[in-house]
């Protein structure tokens, strides 16, 4: 397990419940979502990203679909970009697994 995780919302960040770990922790992969560890997590685009060219990494319009200010309940259901999601935003999206709990992501 990580020591030092904490949720955002004490760190000040905006979304109550969103773990996250100190600057100079460096989490590791585990699969267990309780213990505070992070999960190796997807990059999968949603189909009409791959049609229409675009990849979780680059598209501009992710920030409508996961940012702070403007999430799609579909695309975090579906766990689309995922991985982005979790590195491009402050504080990041709650992905959460089948039982509701939350999945936290290893940074790239």
């Amino acid at each position: 397990a990580v020591t030092g995780v904490q949720t955002c919302a004490e760190k000040g960040l905006a979304y109550e419940g969103t773990n996250c770990c100190d600057e100079d922790e460096t989490p590791t992969p585990d699969n267990d979502s309780n213990s505070g560890s992070c999960i190796v997590c997807s990059d999968t685009p949603s189909s009409w990203m791959t049609k229409n060219g675009h990849t979780c990494a680059t598209w501009k319009g992710l920030k409508s679909k996961c940012g702070p200010n403007g999430q799609t309940p579909s695309f975090i259901q579906n766990k689309f970009c995922q991985q982005s999601c979790y590195d491009r935003f402050d504080p990041p999206i709650a992905y959460v697994d089948g039982d509701g709990n939350e999945e936290i992501c290893c940074e790239t």
